[in-house]
This record gives structure tokens, C-alpha cells and sequence, in this order.
């Protein structure tokens, strides 16, 4: 996935129907080089099963989500639960279903919260706030938020985090516009 988020942001457009994850604060942290691949995409799934989790336990919507959030809430078909039991002819097909996936949620919900320490509680506050609410954070929380990602990435979704290589040679500013990554070289003069 954070290989498609490089992709749709590197052609320097935003274009309609591609990815809205390259716009999160993840999205960015990765293609500011601060996240590996691996540990972008834990941010993601964590943010999809956080969403799923809040669906199920009929939790209000938060007022800002990010896209992965979004989806875990509102499921596959895009609509969220309260819409749903709207439609009267599919309602009790829908709770059964929803009832049907919740213990599979539970149990992947407990097995992620379970490597995110309780304490100090600043740690699950930040990690929500970054891929929960895609909101930033001050960058003195970076080093935590990738040590918590890189956890969950080995441990609950079975991702390789493969550290990523400096680059070599000449210096690159990445200005981040909209979510898209626009590269200009650093001039430097001689004075």
C-alpha cells in the first residue's frame, strides 16, 4: 500500500481517484522519508481496525478521520452502520452480519491494543491522533509513533519494515502540496 501512496504522490498531481491516504499525516510522514513502507501501511491497518472496532461497539463518529479510519467504519460498502439500519428492507441482514464479524474484530482490536503500551497514556493519545484522527503531531512524538508502528507492523500484521536508505548525492527539498510531493534541488552558491 505506502508503495501506491508513493506512486500516486511522486507524479507531483493530485488527481481525482487516487490514493486519499498520501494526503494523511502517515501519508506525509512516509514520503518525508520519517516512516518506512511497512510502517506507513501498520499506521493504515490500525486505522482501518480502530474504525472497525468503534463501528461494531456503536461508538459516535469522530469529527476528523482519516481515510483508513473512514473505511473501517464505514465497511466496504461505504455507508455507516446508522445508514444502514435505515434501509428497513436490509436492516436485520445487516445487524446479523455485524454481529456475525464482531468477534473476529474483538479479537484483532485486543491483539492490537495489546502492543500499544497503556502507559504513559500520551503514547495510544498520539498514536490515535496521527492515524485515527489525521491529525500532526510536534515531531518530538515521531521516534515513539515509529517505534509503536514498527511494533505493530511485525508483531500483529506481519509486515517487513526494512529501514530506508538516506540519499546519496544531491540534496532534495520535498515540498508537500495537497498531499502530493513536488521536488525541487537545493541550490547552493559559491560565495
Amino acid at each position: 500500500m505506502a508503495q501506491s501512496v508513493h506512486s500516486a504522490a511522486s507524479d507531483g498531481v493530485t488527481r481525482r481517484g487516487s490514493d486519499r491516504r498520501a494526503a494523511t499525516v502517515v501519508g506525509r510522514m512516509y514520503l518525508e522519508g520519517i516512516l518506512t513502507e511497512g510502517e506507513a501501511e501498520a499506521g493504515f491497518c490500525y486505522a482501518e481496525t480502530v474504525g472497525a472496532y468503534e463501528r461494531t461497539k456503536g461508538h459516535p463518529p469522530r469529527h476528523s478521520q482519516s481515510p483508513s479510519f473512514e473505511f473501517g467504519r464505514k465497511g466496504a460498502d461505504g455507508l455507516d452502520l446508522e445508514a444502514l439500519r435505515r434501509r428497513d428492507d436490509v436492516a436485520d441482514k445487516v445487524e446479523r452480519r455485524i454481529h456475525r464479524k464482531c468477534g473476529p474484530i474483538q479479537k484483532q482490536y485486543d491483539r492490537v491494543q495489546s502492543h500499544v503500551p497503556l502507559f504513559p497514556i500520551l503514547i495510544s493519545t498520539v498514536l490515535e491522533e496521527v492515524c485515527c484522527n489525521d491529525r500532526p503531531v510536534h515531531s518530538l512524538h515521531y521516534e515513539m509513533v515509529k517505534k509503536i508502528l514498527r511494533t505493530l507492523a511485525q508483531k500483529v500484521y506481519g509486515l517487513d519494515v526494512v529501514e530506508q536508505r538516506k540519499p546519496i548525492g544531491r540534496r532534495i527539498d520535498a515540498v508537500l502540496v495537497a498531499g502530493t510531493a513536488i521536488h525541487r534541488p537545493r541550490v547552493h552558491r559559491d560565495r
